[in-house]
């Protein structure tokens, strides 16, 4: 299904180079990086050498499927090496980095433990319930120290 893109969005599909797109939601981000990525597959040799952030899974996910759709197409449309280049990258869509940026930089953390002093390797992503708690306790231990010590700079403030 072809996608009309606005001017911006067309720009952000034909621009070179490293592109960061930042727009409103229902702005058509998705549409745009989508269409991008499949002008993109084009000068690569392997999936693995694309990287695709989204803050949201949604929207990396629908990213993730509809260039996994183009990219089955395309391998019905060509032939000889051509397509020998799109089935590997078809074989190997699982290794392709198109993610949220807390997934991707979850990944650079495992596969380099090692670069940054006190990570654990096992450590996981939290969201959802257990974030707003860990958070909800780390604000209720920072009101806690200002109100127990007599001359800390915001104790006034928590009186009001």
């Amino acid at each position: 299904m072809a996608v009309t893109l606005t001017e911006q969005q067309a720009r952000v599909v034909s621009a070179a180079g490293n592109v960061a797109v930042t727009a409103g939601a229902g702005t058509g981000k998705t549409s745009a990086m989508t269409a991008r990525v499949i002008r993109v597959l084009d000068g690569l040799e392997r999936i693995g050498q694309l990287l695709v952030v989204t803050f949201t899974d949604d929207a990396a996910g629908e990213i993730r499927r509809r260039v996994y759709q183009a990219l089955l197409a395309r391998i019905r449309q060509s032939d000889g090496e051509e397509r020998d280049r799109l089935e590997a990258m078809r074989d190997g869509f699982l290794q392709n980095h198109i993610s949220t940026m807390h997934t991707f930089f979850a990944y650079l953390l495992r596969r380099f433990p090692d670069r940054i002093e006190g990570v654990d390797p096992d450590f996981r992503v939290i969201s959802g319930a257990e974030q707003q708690a860990l958070l909800r306790d780390a604000v209720q231990t920072v009101i806690d120290s200002i109100a127990s010590t007599p001359r800390a700079p915001m104790r006034a403030d928590l009186r009001r």
